[in-house]
């Protein structure tokens, strides 16, 4: 699973969501790559370079189960097909919290 685009919101307040929703149309109309407009927009310097991949500190790799996702991410994971982005999810991690969009790379049945 790939995550994160546009950084991580500092507020969840509607400008944020507004940003967030636009970045997302940008990479519907313009057909700009999600690892590019990562590089372009993130404010997450974890994520940034690598084209947004969060890494599993856990695993050191970039695939999660369900039980290490936010709720809220997972929720909008489970409704994606493989390739596509989600509309701004709010997140909460023991070091971050925010919005963000979410991009699903692949998934694996149980």
């Amino acid at each position: 699973m790939q995550n994160r685009f546009g950084g991580a919101a500092k507020d969840n307040g509607r400008c944020s969501k507004h940003v967030l929703r636009v970045l997302k149309k940008r990479l519907e109309v313009f057909e700009r790559s999600f690892e590019d407009a990562v590089k372009l927009y993130s404010d997450d310097k974890d994520t940034k370079l690598g084209g947004g991949v969060l890494i599993n500190a856990q695993t050191g790799g970039a695939t999660f189960s369900m039980n290490e996702i936010d709720p809220k991410v997972f929720v909008a994971l489970d409704n994606l097909e493989v390739g596509e982005v989600s509309d701004p999810v709010s997140y909460q991690t023991p070091q971050k919290e925010g919005l963000r969009l979410v991009k699903l790379l692949s998934r694996k049945e149980p």
